[in-house]
């Protein structure tokens, strides 16, 4: 929450009602914006939470996911749902009100952006996983060209 504003200016002038009012407007429109991108990240998280479960879903009951490599990506990238559930969470609970007294407002943002960097890079590396594990082996001899 912004702290309230002083009713005078600097010059010990009073303000006027309609400066207050307009700047205490102006401070519910960037809280409201910042909820309004809160819910915008936490769709964005179930979007590509459920088109990963999804697309992981089709590797069930296949060889790969007994692979050391595969279960330990997976392993992190339940660990990193968990902590989008978590947010997302929070994201719920957060009003308008949980947003003008959150300090500093931006924290949960980053926390989502960065959970989304966190998804993309579980992703690339189970990919990899896969990839490695299905490219043939090439054996090269040295000395042998």
């Amino acid at each position: 929450m912004h702290a309230r504003r002083p009713s005078f200016t600097l010059d010990g002038r009073p303000r006027s009602l309609l400066r207050q009012i307009a700047e205490v407007a102006l401070d519910i429109r960037k809280a409201s914006e910042t909820v309004l991108q809160h819910k915008q990240d936490c769709i964005e998280i179930d979007k590509r939470a459920s088109t990963v479960s999804g697309l992981l879903s089709q590797l069930e009951n296949t060889e790969i996911v007994e692979k050391q490599a595969m279960k330990d990506e997976l392993s992190k990238l339940l660990w990193t749902f968990y902590s989008a559930h978590t947010l997302v969470m929070t994201c719920q609970r957060s009003g308008i009100v949980t947003m003008l007294v959150c300090s500093p407002p931006c924290k949960l943002s980053k926390q989502l952006s960065d959970l989304l960097d966190q998804l993309v890079a579980h992703v690339n590396a189970i990919i990899a996983v896969i990839v490695n594990s299905t490219l043939p082996k090439r054996y090269y001899h040295l000395g042998t060209y």
